[in-house]
């Protein structure tokens, strides 16, 4: 199910970042963009980080307007064999 409609992210892609080590809103938006939009999905980003009982906090990030895409460069590299099918890494 698609979590983060903004950066098209589902729950899978999140869950697979969480159990790879992302424990923060900062590493899960680094890596996947999540949150980084119209916010509506933090509550669920929320839900699962709280599921595995990894503290979650949100911080408020600012990205470059020509940014259209989430960087990649904040990912371990079993996050990126895993997100590899889903972006282009550019």
């Amino acid at each position: 199910m698609y979590i983060c409609v903004c950066k098209a992210v589902t729950d899978s892609q999140i869950q697979t970042a969480i159990d790879n080590g992302m424990n923060t809103h900062r590493e899960l938006d680094q890596c996947l963009g999540v949150g980084s939009g119209c916010g509506k999905c933090k509550r669920h980003i929320r839900e699962l980080v709280n599921k595995n009982n990894v503290p979650f906090t949100f911080t408020h990030l600012h990205f470059n307007e020509q940014q259209t895409t989430p960087s990649l460069s904040g990912c371990s590299v079993s996050i990126l064999i895993g997100l590899c099918t889903t972006y282009a890494i550019l």
